[in-house]
């Protein structure tokens, strides 16, 4: 198994977000503590709350992304840490 992200193009080309980027997404290198990979399997809220999602992944996107711009949000973290002391 790779240990690299796929790109960020592909991702989001496969999601048709990209006439919506202004600008590049940048691309960090994936810290210790991030995760491989999420798998987003609705399946078992479905069941157990007898719920469904009406938003596919790509109007989400789209949604956060003219959100962003709405509010002007121009930056987001991938990650909040603990202060320590």
């Amino acid at each position: 198994m790779t240990d690299a992200w796929p790109p960020i193009s592909i991702v989001s080309d496969s999601l048709k977000i990209s006439p919506l980027l202004e600008a590049p997404v940048e691309e960090r290198e994936r810290n210790p503590d991030d995760v491989f990979s999420i798998l987003l399997d609705p399946s078992r809220t479905e069941q157990e709350f007898k719920w469904k999602t009406r938003t596919s992944l790509s109007e989400g996107v789209r949604a956060a992304i003219e959100y962003y711009r709405e509010f002007g949000i121009e930056e987001t973290f991938t990650h909040l840490r603990a202060s320590v002391g």
